[in-house]
């Protein structure tokens, strides 16, 4: 589906993936409003690590970046 819509846009679409750990992904979990939605368990289930898109030009962020590192790439890129 995401592929359709990049090439619907004629590849005029910017396309990031956020590499995060496990480990982080439940951290962040526990903060989001979601987080008694479903656990730690569901997380497991679904996690599919490096699941990348596969597309020219996708913008990679990482948990080490730092919040205004990952800010600047985006308006950088845009």
């Amino acid at each position: 589906m995401l592929k359709d819509l990049i090439h619907f846009y004629d590849q005029k679409a910017n396309t990031y993936y956020f590499d995060l750990s496990f480990e982080e992904t439940v951290i962040r979990h526990h903060s989001s409003a979601k987080k008694n939605d479903f656990g730690e368990d569901s997380l497991r289930a679904w996690w599919n690590p490096h699941d990348y898109l596969g597309v020219d030009g996708a913008m990679l962020l990482t948990e080490e970046m730092s919040q205004d590192d990952r800010l600047k790439l985006l308006v950088k890129q845009l």
